[in-house]
């Protein structure tokens, strides 16, 4: 079994999503990644959770940091674009990555990403909201609505 933690960041601090309005900051992201390695955890999940909605990817010194202290696999997400963020990223430190907003914004990434870095350096992210009995596939860190649908995504 693999347990993998999903750390959202804000700012380079840690957050805790509210109901996907809000968030409460809980700390320093790299002492909860260090405190996870001791637990064993198999790999961890960095979430720049409103890097979408300002266009851009702030986790490059958090992941040079992270390599500094932690061996374990981790995953970067959040406002990834191009094939240069993700350059950057993987120079870096970065095992792998993940997208949502611009995946479904230009679903051609994927491909694109897998074919340089190789398919297992590549995951599509997806947030979504049940409302009523339908499921909404949601970007920009969960806030906006997509309009596609769910399972034919």
């Amino acid at each position: 079994m693999r347990i993998i933690a999903r750390l959202d960041i804000k700012n380079e601090k840690l957050i805790k999503g509210v109901m996907m309005e809000g968030v409460r900051v809980l700390g320093n992201a790299s002492e909860y990644a260090t405190k996870y390695q001791r637990m064993g955890i198999s790999e961890i999940f960095y979430v720049d959770n409103v890097a979408s909605l300002y266009g851009r990817n702030n986790l490059v010194p958090l992941i040079k940091e992270h390599v500094k202290n932690c061996r374990i696999p981790v995953t970067v997400g959040g406002g990834i674009s191009t094939i240069d963020d993700v350059y950057k990223l993987m120079k870096v430190g970065a095992d792998k990555i993940a997208i949502n907003t611009n995946a479904l914004k230009n679903p051609e990434i994927i491909k694109n990403i897998a074919n340089i870095f190789g398919s297992q350096a590549v995951s599509v992210s997806i947030q979504v909201i049940k409302v009523g009995d339908n499921y909404e596939l949601r970007s920009h860190g969960g806030r906006e609505k997509s309009n596609k649908d769910l399972f034919k995504w």
